[in-house]
């Protein structure tokens, strides 16, 4: 009897002793650190569970055998804080998605998580600095998302020998040379690296007429110091090719329409350069080419003309609007001071008649 309840006992502190599962710990460690909205209102938390799908949590994809997390979509879910290290324990993880949360601190070493084919941490607030070299392990990376992270330097020339489809660095401050992606990415599909303003000037023609990324569909550079003619090339590689932004530039001539009508376009963005000449009616679904110089009206433009006006820059223009309502305020005030005006004189001659009427 005594050895039965021994045997019991010892049972009994070995569960306590038994190691967490780490797939689990990882789970409980974001809740407690991070504290994601979608799970907030559950019955259970991921620190109750025994094996890493036993429940079920928003954004926590498993696989098929339900044994193990494949995918972290916590994108706007809320996140506020450090991101545990023991996320590393998620090594089945392909997908990370972190966008548009509030993440401090230095992201940890993800280097384990070999199977990682996305990886976006966009419109987070980690901590400025270089795009880490330790990304350069995952080889299996087909999406890079560091869009609005403050990142400066380089990109890691490492990152080159990954083929990665979609790369998302917008809105950061990152240096060198934007011709290099283009020279070493013969897989990109998606690219938006706007508003990284201290990247090298460059003329993108090359860019357009002789790109090795023939499947690239969404090319996004606006603001990124490029500047010149573009070169009017009707049998540019990009067959591909349906959005293209270029605006916030300074690139001037004359439009390329032989290369706008050569692809796909269903949305292009011109404006905010230095365009001139006259603008013929394209086919595309979505257009702008405001603020240039360009001789065009909505009827012949078929795009967003804004204010494109020949012989000064637009972008201080004054609307006719505004004219209108400025010469009627002007107007109003003029007629009142005028009115003013005579109404005093009237008052002050009734006064000085009166004076004199008692003084006699």
């Amino acid at each position: 009897m005594i050895k039965k309840a021994l045997f019991i006992i010892a049972l009994f502190v070995l569960a306590l002793t038994e190691d967490v599962d780490p797939e689990v710990q990882a789970l409980c460690d974001i809740k407690n650190a991070l504290n994601p909205y979608l799970w907030r209102d559950n019955v259970h938390s991921p620190c109750d569970m025994k094996a890493p799908c036993e429940y079920i949590f928003a954004g926590v994809v498993c696989d098929e055998e339900n044994k193990h997390v494949v995918k972290l979509n916590l994108y706007t879910n809320g996140l506020r804080g450090n991101l545990p290290s023991s996320i590393v324990n998620l090594v089945h993880l392909q997908v990370l998605d972190m966008r548009g949360n509030q993440i401090f601190g230095t992201l940890p070493d993800l280097s384990a998580l070999t199977q990682l084919e996305t990886l976006d941490f966009s419109t987070t607030m980690i901590d400025s600095g270089v795009i880490p070299e330790w990304i350069c392990n995952l080889k299996s990376l087909k999406h890079l998302g560091l869009g609005d992270t403050r990142r400066t330097g380089v990109f890691p020339s490492c990152l080159y020998k990954i083929n990665i489809n979609t790369l998302n660095l917008a809105d950061n401050l990152l240096e060198g040379s934007l011709q290099d992606f283009f020279n070493n990415y013969s897989t990109l599909q998606s690219f938006d690296i706007s508003n990284n303003y201290k990247l090298s000037s460059i003329n993108p023609s090359s860019i357009l007429c002789k790109s090795s990324s023939t499947g690239l569909h969404h090319l996004i550079l606006s603001n990124c110091n490029l500047e010149g003619t573009l070169e009017n090339c009707a049998n540019t590689t990009l067959t591909n090719l349906n959005t293209l932004d270029l605006s916030s530039n300074q690139l001037n001539g004359l439009i390329p329409f032989d290369f706008i009508k050569a692809v796909p376009l269903i949305s292009l963005n011109l404006g905010s350069n230095k365009f001139e000449g006259k603008f013929s009616d394209i086919s595309v679904e979505t257009c702008d080419v405001s603020y240039n110089t360009l001789d065009c009206s909505s009827s012949t433009c078929g795009c967003t003309v804004g204010q494109n006006y020949n012989g000064y820059i637009p972008k201080y223009s004054t609307s006719k609007n505004a004219v209108i309502i400025t010469f009627c305020i002007l107007s109003a005030i003029g007629f009142i001071a005028v009115f003013g005006f005579f109404s005093y004189r009237e008052y002050r001659k009734e006064n000085t008649q009166e004076y004199h009427l008692i003084s006699g």
